[in-house]
Order: structure tokens, then C-alpha cells, then sequence
């Protein structure tokens, strides 16, 4: 006979879950994220320019790379920025010896070596991350300065690639989502730090 009355306690459990994630999911909210990047892309931030010269920070990295190439063939002229030159001739391969491709080593933190990167740039995408995952986030204690060297550059658009399962500034969830559950996962279980690093740099 005590089955009836656990049966009907999950049963209950389960309308209230049900319930508080319909309301939560209709309260959910986009962020300042929502906002976008404007009309003005990075094309017409160079337009009227001679060289359309964009600066990849970590471009060693797989999103790095990514863009590195899309850039070139583009016909951006692409100043990849890394930390190893030997990692980043590893991951670029071929395209270490295309004509519109600059490398540039340094550190993100280092607001000498972003200057000399940055120099007569029209657009910076930064795509730096934490590696490993567990390792503490590299781009929340450099933002201050990256900002600053885009400023001291005149450097008007400055791109910044964040964790998909960061939340935004003003962003609410629903309560069990899809998205909400994976977080958890890849916050906890995996001890990753790409999360934390990406909304520090949104705050």
C-alpha cells in the first residue's frame, strides 16, 4: 500500500517541475548580447581603406585558425597573433606562407606587443581561451588592456569570441533547459574555466 502514496509524490514532484520550468522558460530573457553588433560590419569598418587589416588574437587555437583562413580568403591582410611561433606554424600549416599573412607573438596581457600587433588595424577578433579547459581563463585579466590598446589604436570594432554557455549580462534561463543542464556539466563535471573567463569579460 505504500506505493500509492510514493507514486502519487513523484507524480505531484513532477507537475510542480513541469510547472516552474513552463513559467521559468516564458520569463526567460535575452541579455545585452541581444543587442548585436550593429549594422557596421567589419567590412565597412575598413571601407575606404586601402588594406583591410584585421588582428586574430590566438589564432593558434582551432576558432583562431578558423578565422585566420575565412580572413584570407576574404582578402583581409591578417596579423595572427599567438604565444608559440612553433604551435602556430603546426596549426596554420600551409597558410604560414600566404602574402597577406603577418604573425605577431606576445602575450594578451603584454600592452606593448598588442600595440605593435594592432598598429594601422581597422578590426581586432579575439578568439584567446583557456588552455586546458580547467586552466584559470586567460582573457578576464587582460581585457582592461586589450580595450586599451584598441583605443590607443583607434580601433573601433573589437570582436570578442565567448563560451556559448556563458550568460550574458541581464540574460535569464529557463529553469531546465537544454542549454542550463549542459553548463552544468561542462562547468562542474569537466572543472572547465571557459565559462567563468567569457562572463567576467561580458560584467
Amino acid at each position: 500500500m505504500a506505493i500509492a502514496p510514493l507514486a502519487l509524490g513523484v507524480a505531484a514532484t513532477s507537475l510542480t517541475v513541469a510547472a516552474v520550468d513552463r513559467v521559468s522558460k516564458s520569463l526567460a530573457r535575452p541579455g545585452v548580447a541581444n543587442e548585436g553588433l550593429g549594422e557596421q560590419g567589419v567590412a565597412e569598418a575598413a571601407e575606404g581603406t586601402t588594406t583591410r587589416r584585421l588582428v586574430v588574437l590566438g589564432a593558434s587555437g582551432g576558432s583562431g585558425v578558423a578565422v585566420v583562413e575565412a580572413a584570407l580568403e576574404r582578402n583581409y591582410h591578417v596579423v595572427a597573433f599567438a604565444r608559440d611561433q612553433q604551435r602556430l606554424n603546426r596549426e596554420l600549416g600551409h597558410l604560414m606562407g600566404h602574402a597577406s599573412l603577418e604573425v605577431a607573438l606576445g602575450e594578451i596581457s603584454d600592452l606593448t606587443a598588442l600595440l605593435s600587433a594592432m598598429q594601422g588595424a581597422q578590426a581586432v577578433i579575439c578568439t584567446v581561451g583557456p588552455r586546458p579547459e580547467t586552466a584559470p581563463g586567460p582573457l578576464a585579466p587582460a581585457i582592461q588592456i586589450l580595450v586599451e590598446a584598441c583605443r590607443k589604436c583607434q580601433i573601433e570594432r573589437l570582436i570578442v569570441q565567448g563560451c556559448a554557455l556563458a550568460s550574458a549580462p541581464g540574460e535569464w534561463w529557463g529553469l531546465l533547459t537544454p542549454a542550463r543542464l549542459a553548463r552544468a556539466v561542462v562547468r562542474w563535471q569537466n572543472s572547465s574555466k571557459a565559462i567563468d573567463d567569457a562572463e567576467a569579460v561580458m560584467k
